[in-house]
């Protein structure tokens, strides 16, 4: 049985494209022959062609799981806990304003944006929540959202809050 030899091929849409030109050759017996049908076409692949394709196969799986390796990744990110200014106003609200009896901007405006950021830092926030309002207790889960309402509605940003 005579066949023209396989030059190379390419997978697109699940189809196999072969290109096939020149020399024809026979194929010794020892190789392994498996016929592939695509669309009324009958192919002979020998075993370098068939590790060609697993080769591909696996290289395009390879990629396939990165590219969900990195959605879950991106997901992950976003997990990631960022400061809320406006969170930081909620919780100052229900937690703290009876409290310290004050609203939040008031509250905010004893201290510069440096001066917050520099609190916040020197993780003395708890102790300046205590200072001005005696009895309170806060989580430490909450410090970081609180910090951004004080940094946010400081006495030198210009901001105020609405209906704090």
């Amino acid at each position: 049985m005579k066949f023209k030899k396989l030059v190379g091929f390419s997978l697109l849409s699940g189809l196999i494209l072969l290109n096939g030109c020149g020399n024809n050759s026979s194929l010794d017996k020892k190789e392994t022959k498996q016929e592939v049908s695509s669309t009324n076409t009958s192919v002979v692949l020998n075993k370098e062609t068939k590790k060609e394709l697993n080769n591909t196969t696996i290289l395009l799986k390879q990629k396939q799981n990165e590219q969900n390796s990195s959605v879950v990744s991106n997901k992950e990110d976003k997990k990631e806990k960022r400061a809320d200014p406006l969170k930081g106003q909620k919780i100052y609200s229900k937690r703290l304003k009876k409290v310290c009896g004050m609203n939040g901007g008031e509250f905010a405006r004893k201290h510069t944006q440096k001066e917050w950021i520099q609190i916040q830092k020197s993780g003395k926030l708890v102790e300046e929540i205590t200072s001005v309002c005696k009895g309170a207790k806060i989580k430490n889960k909450y410090l970081l959202d609180l910090g951004a309402f004080f940094i946010e509605f400081a006495n030198d940003s210009g901001n105020v809050p609405s209906g704090c």
